[in-house]
């Protein structure tokens, strides 16, 4: 798919810190005060409303997004993901920890938790999902993700820098960008 590139949809360049999607910091806020107030029902709608976006985010951005982007030419497939990456970098985390914290806070106090209930495995079995999770995303593809963002600054990317890179279509072919050839 060949898609124009005009200078008005490139990606601007107003910092780093003006990329990211900081009103998703009103989860942590909203757990904040549910923590602290200790309302049931908020904790539950905090809980609810953060993992569903942290699911569909995954599986909008698996199912729909990877097969459009894959279809994208390099300097497009570029463009996207230099726009893309600062926000998801802030984006997903903050979603991830607070259906954790939620869920954690949730069971407790519901005492799902006690040593007498007899849904206590399925609980400690969730904080185990939710530890692999987690030992993933900021441990393997958080950092994988920020060092294919700072290859893709590069003039010339090299693949060999960020394994990243291999997945998106990028590499030491030809000065830097490697061509598909894709349906």
């Amino acid at each position: 798919m060949n898609l124009p590139l005009s200078p008005d949809s490139q990606p601007r360049r107003n910092g780093f810190i003006r990329k990211l999607t900081w009103w998703v910091l009103a989860f942590p806020a909203v757990l904040s005060v549910v923590l602290i107030r200790r309302n049931g029902y908020w904790l539950d709608f905090t809980h609810v409303i953060s993992g569903s976006l942290w699911t569909g985010t995954d599986i909008f951005m698996g199912f729909i997004f990877g097969p459009i982007l894959r279809r994208l030419d390099p300097p497009q497939r570029k463009a996207v993901i230099d726009w893309l990456t600062p926000k998801t970098r802030m984006y997903i985390p903050v979603l991830a920890i607070t259906t954790g914290l939620s869920g954690w806070y949730l069971a407790t106090w519901s005492h799902l938790d006690a040593p007498y209930n007899p849904d206590r495995p399925w609980v400690f079995s969730a904080l185990l999902v939710l530890s692999i999770l987690t030992i993933q995303g900021f441990g393997i593809l958080l950092p994988n993700s920020a060092r294919t963002y700072r290859e893709l600054q590069k003039s010339s990317p090299d693949s060999r820098n960020s394994p990243g890179l291999h997945h998106f279509g990028y590499g030491t072919f030809g000065g830097g960008i490697k061509e598909r050839n894709e349906p």
